[in-house]
Formats: C-alpha cells, sequence, structure tokens
C-alpha cells in the first residue's frame, strides 16, 4: 500500500509564478496573499519567508484568529510583556517589533490578516506604510477585512495576489511527489475535480483515501476503487459554509447535490427563482450555458458530499422523486432511471432497459444494476442479454452464462433468438477466452435461421475469428458482407469493426485504412446497435498507422479517446486507450512512458476487460525490460499468468518473452522465443508478426537467420516494414553508410530505439571498416538517441560499445548546447562553468568523436 504520506506540510507545486512574484513584491513594502480557504495562501507565504530568512531577513510570523478578534493587539500579545507605563500600546508594539532592526531587515507575516482586530491592523498598516517592517499577509477572498488591511492594496502600499487553484496537470505533478510514485491518472484526474484544485480539500481526500483503503498503491502507481466522497474530517471543514442558510435555499442546494447538473429551468421550477439567484450571488451555486441550455451546479463538487452526508433518508427520498419529475426520460434514461431506484418507486421496465442499454461500455457496475432493476420489473430478453454484457465485461463470465442459461428458449421467435445465441457468442469469447467454440455455435445457429436473421448473426463472427487469430477467414467472411449492396448498414460496419485489425495483422495496414475509411460513414447511422463503433474504429486505424510510419497521426487519433475515458472515468474505454497509446510511446522508443501508461491500462482493464488485459501485460514486459526493471516484469508476468489469451496475441508473448530474455543478457534464449513465436505466426497467416520477430531475430544478433526469411514478408505494407527490410540486409552487409542511412530514416519516422540500435550497429561497422572518425561519430549519435530520447534504455545492440570514448555528462551536455549555436561564453554562463572549462569539455568532445569543430559538432547532435 505504500507508506502514508507526510500531511502536514506538501511540496510546494505550480507555484513558481507566484512565488517569483512575491519575493519581488518583498523587496518593496510588501505584498498580501488572497484567495479562498485551503488554496495555499500560508504554503506559499511559508516558502517565501524561508527565501527572505536565508537572504539574511529577520522574520516575525504571526496567524491572526476568529476568536482573538475580540482583544485588542490579542495577536501580537508576545510583544506586549515589556510595555512602558503610560505608552500607548500601539506604540509599545511597533517599538517591540522594530527594535534592533534597520529598515529593509524586518519582515512581518500575518496570515489570516482578515481576521486580525482593529488595533492589530493599524499595527500592520503603519509598520508598511512608515517603511519600518516589510509586509506580508494572507487574506481570504469572501471575507470582510479591517479597513486598515484591505488599505494596503487599496492605496497601493502592497501588492495584492490572487493565488489561483491548481490545473490539473499541478494537482497529478503534487500528487505523484507527495506520494513518492506515479499516480493512475483517472484518479488524478478524479482527485482534481473533486478538490477543484485546491491544495487543503486534496490532503485531506488522499488522507482519507489512504485511511480507509480506498486510495492504495498498486506496484509503482496509486490508484482510486470505488466512489470518491469527502472524509469526515472534510465534510466537517465544510459544512460552515451551509451553516446560514435558511429552508428554502438549503432544499435548492440538497437538489443540486443528488441531482446536479440541473437545468436552470428546472430548478427554478422546484425552487423560487430569487432562492436560486441568490445562491448564485453567494458563490454557491455557478451556471454554465451549454448545448442544452443553462444548467446550474454546485459551486465545488464537495458541497454536495456534505449536504448528503446531512440528509434524511425520507427527505433523500422525496427529492429524488421530484428530481425525476423534472427532467424527460427519454433524453435521460440513466439519470432518471438512478433516481428512481434510489427513490425506492416503481420504474418502468422499459426505462430501466433503455438506461442499462445505456450503461453498456461505460458503467458496467450501473448497468447490471439497472439490468437486474429490469428483469424484476418485468423485463425481457433484451434485460438478460444487457446483464450478461455487464457481467462478461467485469471478469464474471460464469454468471453471464448462469443469466443466459435460465432463460426459457421454448416458443422464442428467430429475431429473439439471435441477441440470445450472439450474447452465448459474446461470453465464450471475451468472458471465457473461447473464440472459436464461439464461432461454431453462430455458424451451426445460423444454419436453422433464413434470411436477414441469419446475416444479422453470422456478422458477429467476424470480431471473434479476428480473436481467434483466424485472420484470413475474418477478412474473407468480412469481404462477403461488405460487399454484398443488400447487406444492412449495421452488418456492413459490425463486419468492417473486424475487418479492420485483421487486414492489419495480415500485413495489410493501407488496405486497413481504406476499410476503416469506407465504414466511417457507417457510424452515425449505427449508434443505437454499436454505440462505440468509432471508438472500435479508432483503436484499429491506430494499429494501422503504427505500422504504416505515422506515429504522430496515431497518438493523435487515440488521445481524445483517452481523456474520454479519463474524465468520464470509464474502464474499458481508458484501459483501450492507454494500451494504445503506451504502444505508440514503445514504437517511438520512449520505454518510461510506455510503461506509466500501461501500467494504467494493465489498473483499468482488470475492472473491465473486452480481450485486451493479456496483450497490455506483455507490451508492459517489453517496455519493463528496456528499462531494467525486473520488479516490472514481475508484476506484468503475474497479470499475464491470470488474464485470457486469444491467439490474436499469442505471439505478442513470444515477443515479450525474448525482450526480457534479451534484457537479462541470454540472447540464445531470446532468439529462441523469437523462433516460437515465428512458428505460431507463419501458421495464422499473422505476416505483421512475422515481420515484427524476424526484425527482433535480427535484432538479437542474427540478422542472417531473418534475411533468409525475408520473402515471407515481402508483401507486407507500410514504412515500418520496409524499413526493418532495409536494417536487416544492412546488418547482414555489416554496411555501416546503409546502417547510417536506415537509421536516419528510423528516426525521421519517430522510430528513436530502432534509431539508436542501427546507429549502434553502423559505429561496430565502421569501426571493422577502419573508419575510426565514423565509428565516433556513430557511436556518439546512438548514445545521443538512448540517452536524451530513450530513457536510457539497453538492448543488445545498444550494449555493443566499446569502453573508453563515451562522451562524459558534462561533455554532452557542452557539445550538445554547442551543437545548437551557443557561444562558450554562454555555455559558462549557462552552466556556471569557466570559459576555459568549457573550452576543455569541447576539445574532449571533438577528439572523442573524431570532428574538427561546431558545424561537424552540429551535423551530428542536432
Amino acid at each position: 500500500m505504500g507508506t502514508e504520506p507526510n500531511f502536514g506540510e506538501w511540496p510546494l507545486v505550480g507555484r513558481n509564478t507566484e512565488l517569483s512574484l512575491l519575493t519581488r513584491c518583498l523587496a518593496g513594502r510588501g505584498a498580501v496573499v488572497a484567495g479562498v480557504a485551503g488554496v495555499g495562501k500560508t504554503r506559499l507565504a511559508r516558502e517565501a519567508e524561508s527565501i527572505e530568512g536565508t537572504a539574511g531577513r529577520t522574520v516575525e510570523r504571526f496567524v491572526a484568529t476568529r476568536s482573538a478578534q475580540t482583544l485588542p493587539l490579542a495577536t501580537f500579545a508576545r510583544f506586549r510583556s515589556h510595555d512602558v507605563p503610560g505608552e500607548d500600546p500601539l506604540v509599545a508594539v511597533r517599538r517591540a517589533l522594530t527594535a534592533d532592526h534597520p529598515p529593509g531587515r524586518l519582515l512581518v507575516s500575518v496570515d489570516d490578516a482578515h481576521l486580525l482586530d482593529d488595533a492589530s491592523a493599524v499595527v500592520v498598516h503603519e509598520l508598511c506604510a512608515s517603511g519600518a517592517a516589510t509586509v506580508l499577509a494572507t487574506v481570504r477572498n469572501r471575507e470582510p477585512a479591517r479597513d486598515a488591511i484591505t488599505a494596503l492594496w487599496r492605496d497601493g502600499l502592497c501588492e495584492r495576489i490572487e493565488l489561483q487553484s491548481l490545473a490539473q496537470h499541478e494537482i497529478t505533478q503534487l500528487l505523484s511527489t507527495a506520494l513518492g510514485a506515479a499516480v493512475d491518472n483517472a484518479t488524478a484526474y478524479a482527485l482534481w475535480e473533486r478538490s477543484r484544485g485546491n491544495v487543503m480539500h486534496l490532503r485531506e481526500l488522499v488522507r482519507g483515501g489512504i485511511s480507509s483503503g480506498a486510495l492504495t498503491r498498486n506496484g509503482s502507481l496509486w490508484a482510486w476503487s470505488g466512489d470518491l466522497h469527502a472524509p469526515p474530517r472534510l465534510v466537517e471543514l465544510l459544512a460552515d459554509r451551509l451553516r446560514t442558510l435558511d429552508r428554502p435555499a438549503r432544499r435548492a442546494m440538497e437538489l443540486l447535490a443528488l441531482g446536479e447538473p440541473l437545468p436552470w429551468d428546472g430548478l427554478v421550477d422546484l425552487v423560487a427563482t430569487e432562492t436560486a439567484e441568490s445562491l448564485v450571488e453567494a458563490g454557491l451555486v455557478e451556471t454554465a450555458d451549454d448545448s442544452t441550455g443553462l444548467t446550474a451546479r454546485l459551486s465545488h463538487p464537495l458541497l454536495g458530499d456534505v449536504l448528503q452526508a446531512e440528509l434524511p433518508e425520507p427527505t433523500r427520498r422525496r427529492l429524488l422523486v421530484e428530481l425525476a419529475g423534472t427532467v424527460d426520460p427519454a433524453t435521460a434514461p440513466v439519470r432518471v432511471a438512478s433516481w428512481q431506484l434510489e427513490a425506492g418507486v416503481e420504474a418502468p421496465p422499459e426505462l430501466l432497459t433503455a438506461a442499462s442499454r445505456e450503461c453498456a461500455f461505460a458503467d458496467a457496475v450501473l448497468g447490471e444494476r439497472l439490468a437486474r432493476a429490469a428483469l424484476e420489473a418485468g423485463a425481457g430478453l433484451e434485460a438478460v442479454v444487457l446483464l450478461a454484457q455487464h457481467l462478461m465485461f467485469r471478469h464474471r463470465a460464469a454468471d453471464a452464462e448462469a443469466a443466459l442459461a435460465a432463460v426459457d428458449t421454448d416458443g422464442l421467435t428467430a429475431g429473439k433468438r439471435v441477441p440470445l445465441t450472439v450474447s452465448h457468442a459474446n461470453v465464450l469469447t471475451w468472458g471465457l477466452g473461447r473464440p472459436d467454440d464461439a464461432v461454431g455455435l453462430i455458424d451451426t445457429s445460423a444454419i436453422q435461421l433464413e434470411a436477414p436473421a441469419q446475416g444479422e448473426l453470422l456478422s458477429h463472427a467476424v470480431p471473434m475469428l479476428v480473436f481467434a487469430g483466424r485472420v484470413d477467414e475474418a477478412i474473407a467472411r468480412a469481404r462477403d458482407l461488405i460487399d454484398e449492396k443488400t447487406t444492412p448498414a449495421v452488418q456492413r460496419l459490425r463486419a468492417a469493426l473486424g475487418a479492420v485489425p485483421a487486414l492489419v495483422a495480415a500485413g495489410r495496414p493501407d488496405e486497413a485504412l481504406s476499410c476503416a475509411g469506407e465504414a466511417l460513414p457507417l457510424v452515425p447511422k449505427c449508434s443505437r446497435e454499436l454505440p462505440v463503433a468509432l471508438a472500435q474504429l479508432g483503436a484499429g486505424i491506430t494499429l494501422a498507422q503504427l505500422l504504416s510510419g505515422d506515429l504522430d497521426a496515431a497518438e493523435g487519433l487515440i488521445r481524445p479517446a483517452y481523456d474520454e475515458g479519463v474524465t468520464r472515468n470509464i474502464p474499458l474505454l481508458r484501459g483501450g486507450a492507454a494500451l494504445r497509446l503506451g504502444q505508440v510511446a514503445l514504437w517511438r522508443g520512449h520505454p518510461a512512458q510506455a510503461a506509466a501508461l500501461l501500467r494504467e491500462a494493465i489498473l483499468a482493464l482488470q475492472q473491465a476487460d473486452a480481450g485486451l488485459l493479456a496483450w497490455a501485460a506483455d507490451t508492459q514486459r517489453i517496455a519493463s525490460a528496456l528499462l531494467g526493471r525486473p520488479d516490472g516484469i514481475a508484476e506484468a508476468e503475474a497479470v499475464a499468468a491470470s488474464a485470457l489469451r486469444f491467439p490474436l496475441f499469442v505471439t505478442e508473448a513470444h515477443r515479450a518473452d525474448a525482450a526480457v530474455a534479451a534484457a537479462a543478457g541470454e540472447v540464445t534464449r531470446a532468439r529462441a522465443c523469437v523462433e516460437a513465436g515465428l512458428e505460431e505466426a507463419a501458421d495464422r497467416g499473422h505476416l505483421i508478426q512475422m515481420a515484427l520477430l524476424l526484425f527482433d531475430l535480427a535484432r538479437y544478433g542474427d540478422p542472417h537467420g531473418a534475411a533468409r526469411r525475408l520473402d515471407e514478408v515481402a508483401t507486407v505494407e507500410g514504412a515500418l516494414a520496409e524499413l526493418m527490410r532495409d536494417a536487416t540486409t544492412a546488418l547482414v552487409d555489416r554496411d555501416g553508410v546503409r546502417l547510417d542511412e536506415v537509421s536516419r530514416a528510423f528516426e525521421a519516422r519517430g522510430y528513436d530505439l530502432f534509431a539508436a540500435e542501427m546507429a549502434r550497429a553502423a559505429a561496430r561497422a565502421h569501426g571493422d571498416a577502419g573508419l575510426q572518425a565514423r565509428e565516433r561519430q556513430a557511436d556518439a549519435r546512438a548514445d545521443l538517441l538512448a540517452t536524451t530520447r530513450c530513457d536510457q534504455a539497453q538492448t543488445p545492440l545498444l550494449a555493443d560499445r566499446p569502453a573508453g570514448n563515451e562522451l562524459t555528462v558534462r561533455e554532452r551536455e557542452v557539445a550538445q548546447l554547442a551543437a545548437r549555436g551557443q557561444s562558450d561564453a554562454e555555455i559558462a554562463r549557462q552552466l556556471g562553468l569557466s570559459v576555459r572549462t568549457v573550452e576543455t569539455h569541447l576539445h574532449r568532445a571533438y577528439t572523442k568523436l573524431g570532428l574538427t569543430g561546431r558545424a561537424d559538432l552540429a551535423d551530428l547532435l542536432t
């Protein structure tokens, strides 16, 4: 689970701009830091105090409190012990504070200065106005302050700095720093969204999550499981904002807590317009104008937790019934059905079924609950099919089978038998990992049907054939359906969803992209039957783009799906997209980024999966092997061992086995793993996997063995396949010039790790030819790529380097700056070195690299 972090003071993250401004202001008369409670005003002030103290200033720190407001000068009580009889207390405090401190050497810091009593506020103002001390004060927004305090910024004595909440990426960085390990992006987003970037709220949410066990460390990644609600400590802190609400305002807030966001018109139908508007003016409710019109929601998500925690159950149920009556079920079936269920009132079976259908692929937990409620309400076969689907995605295939087996099939029409058979086949495929049996069930059942039911059933077999690894058969069946003009649109689209990945596996990515383009116009026509068709097509297109040498396009296509999976917390979408993004990062040769994404993919797919978990785990093994992380390899191996493994991805397991062996220096075993994968891929007609494995064989020291079989993959399309064939031939010939060329070609396409490996191979070939200058240059380029872009990944090819000519870290740093055009003097200033030292480092770099000057350096390193 990990060690509980220090909740007293977290690192200062995302405040560089504010801290820089604050320290500049403290060089003058002072500054006032303003913001809402918990945003980090005190933390920023403490950091500034530390900087000022280090610079030689004396820092006197004070904290104002509400309880001391009625006692004059209570905040400065420790400076009143030596009052002179008859002396004005204000004068006495100023004298005691400034004694022995020349102008400019004293910093008076007051936290929560809006709570100062009148006399204390006057002291702070006079210290600042007279220049006797520099003032640093924090105040809370929307809280009244004494006139002497507001005059600090109103009269221009101090700069007022408005401290905003942290942005999402800053919260992610803060969490990772404070927790000592990376945080799952969905968890980071949820914590940011719930805390609204407020550090105090964030800290309490994290404390509560760790205490309850909801926030745990899974290997090297922190993740939240279950719902995210405010813990009791935070509820108590936030409850004060609601104490003064009258009953109508409280009711309006409770309605929003249960049903936000609500249409503004719907809210004012339930409460008085004046009440709703007053809550907006008070900053407790905010509005937004979107495509559906004006909507209202609570100004802070955690206020909803406070309100619900204090809501009596009878009141809660009554309010839910009111909410259900204000929203059209046809436009929001999930919301209305959920409200009715929570209120304990009877919901129509057709509404529950529609709501469960909308949860497909998005929220299997809620979808299961709605499907069971629909069955209890008397819904028919569709509710059973939906229940089985939700159970299947949640790794509960046995329960799904039991639900389907309970259906009475006597008297079922053909139209009813098709969805039941498809559901059985889906569970066999994605729930039990038996796609061959699923295809057999569909084929057998289809014989007993007539068109159009037969065609509808057969179209479902195409994706199952793909996961069975029978890609040529999948392509042939898909083409029959797609080419037949009378085939309904939904069947043609379903066939295309299987054809695209099958064509990629068969080594035809260009044809896959063409097929996907033809299918795209069908997506909006089939949104009800195939609600995630666009995401499925996007996944296939991404695979094709990876192999066609367009990594930027692949990442750009899948990134929106990933972002949607994170923000809407859809594990299946997030997991599949994170897997694709991790693969893009791995192809780029960026294993650290890949490993982080793949860890996230695994966590998400363990919640909801459609056959991708083992693939994600095998890809994670490759990334961890490149990084030299045995713990990451072991974690991924454990996941892969317990996940369903589909024939489509079996060769990926062999590639992962080979990468792990190669990382351990066991290249003979690595080549044996590759050979095993090659035989499997050849038997199944997975030509793209054959091409990848043959290149792996060449990279692991047997280019001749790979070259002997290149004819078998000569038809594989795409820029990557062409580059791999060229690289293999150049490795066989030990042709340094061609290896340099193919290295740069890999780099131009974004395949940085392969570029680094070919540069290293070029160096060895140049060395064998006695071309020492070219050898040193190629080695330097390989080092640069491996170090600056590939996270210092290690492979057998990259490790093939003679010792003695490597650039030191400082030599490489100086050389890179020089290659960018900086002068010796500029480099010296930037690195804090003397010009003579810079010249020495450059001279050594030129010697090691076999270069004559900066022009050659620029050609090599930029």
